[in-house]
């Protein structure tokens, strides 16, 4: 599941299953589409945002407040 933010796909995922995220059997993978249109998880998004300079200190994985 993708979307612009991620509770956008939160959003999205209990509208398909019906079922509110708590209660799902399932613990989501979360990270980052990159411009390659490759995913990412948190970690290594972190990685490649500090590399690229987006983020001024290297941090163990990526939050989207981190980039603001």
């Amino acid at each position: 599941m993708c979307g612009r933010r991620h509770h956008n796909c939160f959003a999205i995922t209990v509208v398909i299953n019906g079922v509110p995220l708590d209660k799902q059997c399932y613990k989501p993978i979360q990270g980052f589409i990159i411009n390659i249109d490759r995913f990412v998880r948190r970690e290594e998004a972190s990685k490649i945002a500090f590399e690229a300079k987006q983020i001024n200190e290297s941090t163990s994985v990526l939050f989207s407040e981190d980039l603001y």
